[in-house]
């Protein structure tokens, strides 16, 4: 097998998996990061954690809007949302996922203090 032939061979793969997934049933947890002055927040790094299950733990970065999306199970669930940036505090926000949808969180990060 060549190189070109394994790599289509795993991009198939990978089409076939992500084919299999459309059909699935599933939710959504999107959000925004703003700063303190309301502005969004490009480059936060966020974590989503199951609450009580450690089964669903996903990271993400915020896009050039401060925005984020999560594909989760659609069972109901609680989910935390962390996101964090240095030179400010991080911060949590909880998420309940009732069954299929989608579920939106805003998080506000505050500058860390400089004493």
């Amino acid at each position: 097998m060549t190189r070109r032939t394994a790599l289509a061979t795993l991009g198939f793969a990978g089409c076939a998996r992500a084919a299999q997934r459309k059909g699935q049933p599933y939710a959504l947890i999107a959000g925004t990061v703003f700063q303190e002055n309301g502005l969004s927040f490009p480059g936060v790094q966020v974590k989503l954690e199951g609450k009580g299950f450690q089964d669903a733990r996903q990271d993400a970065k915020t896009s050039f809007r401060g925005e984020f999306t999560f594909r989760v199970s659609p069972e109901p669930r609680t989910y935390l949302v962390t996101a964090s940036r240095k030179g400010f505090r991080t911060a949590t926000v909880s998420a309940d996922v009732p069954g299929e949808g989608r579920v939106d969180v805003t998080i506000t990060l505050e500058a860390e203090s400089k004493k």
